[in-house]
């Protein structure tokens, strides 16, 4: 039992890389990095609240709480549905994507709040109005026409104005019923509101939002200059009537449309919107200064990245959030995070027919996925975010197709199809005019499991999907989704769970959770066996980078963990994967045996066997063996530089020992196991040298453990283990990264490894970090930029 302690504690400190904690993220831009355009923003008290437009979908007219302009929650919509007509409820072929109801208008006057939008859909505008903004009821009126991006504004004259028009904009007085406009009222307000971003324009003014500041009122307007950007011009007036000066106020990567909010203590800021690729038109708050009477926008004409606000929270479970489908008395059926596409139809969606699920059973025969009913969807968010689902199948009906989608005009789907009565694993790529099935694989279980990935990073907008068995492990299906913000759709993309049929109805799916998270994987094969068994050991993970390239030049990755652990390769990309991803190369990350569960040279014939595979199937895993570096910290350090200095050896013999380094793990034995270059952090080299740097460690050390003797008594088992032992002329080129205040593996092992790799010219740089410990701050900034550049340089990247 002491020494199985012994070991443990070893363990514990050879595998534990204690990275620095990052300092509390600040409020940075954008405050909500997902779909949430045309915002209307007000101040009541110390509580802001902002609607937004999401169109076509229902409920509709998001209503959003912060206490700090930073953190938003969903609070309510405008309404449940905008109309009962053809075109919302996806009837007679007909629906309105991309249209729905538009930009709103929220204010607050005299105790009750008031919010206006305007449909091209019904042709109408419409006023809400309640007391309770969060709670309602709301009384709705109507009427024609659609005022086209109108701002309403309650004067002090005890009159009810209205803003609307494009390039050309117009004033009118309102009925104080909110019934309509007054007949006669309407006049030219500016006959050309884009001119002070000169007489070049593609959009005209619009997106109009007054405020009254100090007595003087300001019109905020984008427009949008030919060969230009998104642009927000002010108008001034001293009357609401005019006339109106203007100017442009802000120009920054076509960030605007929006208007002004003030903060209890005196500050301003700016809310506008960036048209950010597939993830939608996501929110910005900008610093605003008063200078001359004229607002001044931004940090030097900027849009900030941090900002002086309270820190982020995120946007789970505020904007958005996973559900167990499980409900308290009391609770909203659905949260408000949820949104149906179109109008729903009611009597085909339940959460009382199986007790903790949601159910959706089919109504008709669909003619295409976008016409389906009942597709039930939440945002997605950026930079990266994940949504999973559970969904059991057994109810499902011939033609019958049901899973999970990343939903826009050009969609993609992973989902149950029901063909000949069998059922199967399918996923469709939806980016051209013809949707494509581009991987179908037979499903023999009733429960399955799909997750969809989303990668927004600069603007990569790439969706993944893939499948489970059992929740646990993942396989990608299908090819990657080129998300594309569309305008016909006009809204980024949706998380939607679906069900509909193609041959006869009445067929169902329960979904038992939705999950969202703000992360992905990266991994786009995991748990893929290298060997011909299925042992722990012999799994490995494949990362690909988002280059748009057919393949990648490859970095194998080996975790730490004295050699006692035989899953650690999630590990190992955490510490690494991100800076060689973004790099350009392919990430492996491996595992093998540990020395439980076999003995030196089992470790070794794991990475040959894995580094075979890797070749074998290249063309499959879009794959570049032309490079493969190999890298790994501690115990990996060890194996990494093993692979490297055993470039092409077979067996080797010291004594009367001799040890198979190539081995038997796996196939593909007609494929070199040789690596290209090497970069060892702080790996054990000489163990014969381990202890005060000239000695051996006794029994209860990692290596007496993977020899499976002690050290003292097995030198030439000993020396075969060792990495130094193989060094030639004929080895890639290594570069040694050693903390000198490392108390687990000293030093002085890398002091000798890079001095003998020095003497046969095959050592390009010793970095000896000062005050670097077992991988605090030995892993740090410069350190993991020397090892990308050195790879990237022996790539010839």
């Amino acid at each position: 039992m002491r020494k199985q302690k012994t070991l443990l504690l070893l363990c514990n400190l050879f595998c534990c890389i204690l990275l620095p904690l990052s300092a509390q993220k600040p409020a940075t831009n954008p405050v909500i990095y997902a779909d949430a355009p045309d915002m209307s923003m007000l101040r009541v008290g110390d509580t802001y609240y902002m609607s937004s437009t999401t169109m076509h979908m229902s409920p509709g007219v998001p209503i959003m709480k912060s206490n700090d302009l930073v953190n938003w929650k969903l609070v309510n919509y405008a309404y449940d549905t905008l109309a009962n007509i053809p075109t919302m409820n996806l009837d007679d072929g007909k629906n309105t994507y991309g249209r729905g109801s538009w930009a709103s208008c929220l204010r607050y006057h005299e105790g009750v709040y008031y919010l206006s939008t305007f449909a091209q859909t019904t042709g109408k505008t419409y006023f809400y109005t309640t007391k309770n903004l969060e709670k309602g009821p709301w009384k709705c009126t109507e009427f024609s026409p659609a005022y086209h991006d109108h701002s309403f504004f309650f004067d002090e004259d005890g009159h009810i104005y209205m803003i609307y028009g494009n390039g050309k904009l117009f004033l009118a007085e309102l009925k104080p019923d909110l019934s309509g406009v007054k007949p006669g009222t309407e006049r030219v307000l500016i006959e050309n509101a884009s001119a002070p971003a000169g007489d070049n324009i593609m959009l005209g003014a619009e997106g109009s939002q007054l405020f009254k500041v100090k007595g003087k009122y300001y019109l905020f307007n984008i427009t949008w200059p030919r060969g230009g950007v998104r642009t927000v011009i002010v108008h001034r007036a001293d009357k609401i009537t005019g006339p109106y000066e203007g100017r442009v106020v802000f120009q920054d990567r076509g960030i605007a449309q929006g208007g002004l909010v003030d903060t209890p203590d005196g500050r301003w800021f700016a809310y506008l919107f960036e048209d950010c690729g597939a993830v939608g038109r996501i929110p910005y708050l900008v610093p605003v200064e008063w200078k001359d009477g004229w607002p001044v926008l931004g940090v030097d004409g900027r849009a900030p990245a941090k900002l002086e606000l309270p820190d982020s929270r995120g946007l789970i479970p505020g904007i958005v959030a996973s559900d167990d489908f499980n409900r308290k008395k009391g609770e909203r059926t659905l949260p408000l995070v949820w949104q149906w596409n179109h109008n729903p139809d009611n009597s085909l969606w339940s959460l009382s027919a199986r007790k903790g699920y949601l159910r959706l059973t089919t109504g008709r025969v669909e003619t295409s996925f976008t016409q389906a009913k009942n597709m039930l969807t939440q945002r997605t968010i950026g930079p990266v975010c994940t949504g999973s689902v559970s969904m059991d199948v057994s109810g499902m009906k011939e033609g019958d197709f049901a899973g999970l989608s990343l939903f826009q005009r050009k969609y993609g789907q992973v989902g149950v199809k029901v063909i000949d009565g069998k059922k199967y694993i399918v996923m469709v790529n939806g980016e051209n005019e013809k949707p494509m099935e581009i991987e179908k694989v037979p499903l023999e279980q009733s429960v399955i499991y799909f997750k969809a990935e989303c990668d927004f990073r600069n603007r990569a907008d790439k969706g993944y999907f893939y499948y489970s068995l059992d929740g646990i492990r993942w396989k990608a299906i299908g090819n990657v989704l080129k998300m594309q913000y569309t305008m016909p759709h006009f809204m980024g993309y949706r998380f939607a769970l679906f069900n509909y049929a193609t041959k006869e109805t009445e067929g169902y799916v329960d979904f038992d959770y939705f999950k969202i998270e703000d992360k992905i994987s990266d991994c786009r094969w995991a748990d893929v066996c290298y060997a011909d068994d299925e042992l722990e050991g012999h799994k490995l993970d494949i990362y690909l980078p988002d280059t748009g390239k057919s393949s990648h030049k490859v970095v194998v990755l080996i975790y730490g963990s004295a050699w006692f652990a035989n899953n650690m390769k999630q590990n190992a990309f955490q510490v690494f994967g991100r800076s060689l991803l973004d790099k350009g190369f392919a990430v492996v990350s491996i595992n093998h045996r540990s020395s439980r569960d076999a003995k030196f040279p089992a470790q070794i014939n794991d990475v040959k066997a894995a580094i075979r595979f890797i070749r074998a199937n290249a063309a499959k895993y879009k794959l570049d063996t032309s490079f493969i570096g190999i890298t790994g910290f501690s115990s990996g350090g060890h194996l990494a530089s093993l692979a490297g200095t055993t470039n092409g050896v077979k067996s080797y013999t010291i004594g009367d020992k001799t040890v198979d380094l190539e081995g038997n793990v796996g196939e593909y034995f007609s494929f070199s196991s040789r690596v290209d270059a090497v970069v060892d952090w702080f790996g054990p080299i000489d163990m014969t040298r381990m202890e005060n740097c000239n000695t051996t460690k006794g029994a209860n050390s990692p290596e007496a453990a993977l020899i499976g003797g002690i050290p003292a008594d097995n030198l030439d088992m000993l020396a075969l283990l060792n990495p130094i032992t193989y060094i030639d002329k004929n080895d890639p080129k290594f570069i040694v990264i050693h903390g000198e205040a490392d108390t687990v593996v000293p030093n002085c092992q890398s002091i000798f490894f890079s001095e003998a790799l020095k003497a046969q010219g095959r050592l390009e740089e010793f970095v000896s970090v000062p005050g670097g410990q077992h991988g605090p701050v030995t892993f740090n900034e410069n350190t993991f930029k020397k090892m990308t550049d050195f790879f990237a340089k022996e790539a010839g990247m």
